[in-house]
């Protein structure tokens, strides 16, 4: 087995862990595509279409229709019509989606310090450099905001409070 194999399989199991005491996404029927097709429509500064979250992600079309309805029953995303283009969907984000996906970025960093936990800041830092070159000649520069893995970044991340979405 491939390292890259054996490290997604120990970031997934590590994710996985940590989104067990979420007992809201558990009930939403999250699967794990959900977190960061919340993600990109929480992120982004206006409605973004279902192909636009494809194309970020990678995923294929008919894969974040699925997500997307699962988010949509949660109550986190709604599909709109595009005025600019009425073929369109646009996604938005609702106050209780913004609430979630704010949950799920502590979620995820405690994921990511898990896995991490190994590593000593300098370390970190050298695994950001390569893996960002590495995410970088594939997508052609686009970083789809990875998660700065520096000590001066975790410190960063560690002050700012943990919110929980309503109904948690």
């Amino acid at each position: 087995m491939t390292l890259t194999r054996q490290l997604g399989q120990v970031t997934r199991r590590a994710m996985a862990m940590h989104m067990a005491g979420e007992r809201w996404a558990i009930e939403a029927g999250f699967r794990p595509g959900c977190l960061g097709v919340l993600q990109i429509v929480a992120g982004a500064p206006d409605p973004v279409s279902q192909r636009e979250v494809s194309e970020r992600l990678l995923f294929d079309p008919s894969d974040v229709v699925s997500l997307v309805d699962i988010l949509e029953r949660a109550g986190l995303v709604e599909r709109r019509r595009d005025p600019s283009d009425r073929r369109r969907y646009a996604l938005h984000i609702t106050e209780a989606g913004q609430q979630a996906a704010q949950r799920l970025e502590v979620v995820a960093r405690e994921a990511h310090e898990h896995v991490l936990a190994p590593l000593d800041p300098t370390e970190r830092e050298a695994l950001a450099h390569l893996l960002g070159r590495v995410v970088s000649h594939h997508l052609g520069g686009d970083s789809l905001s990875w998660v700065d893995l520096t000590e001066e970044a975790a410190r960063a991340r560690a002050a700012e409070p943990a919110p929980h979405p309503a109904g948690s």
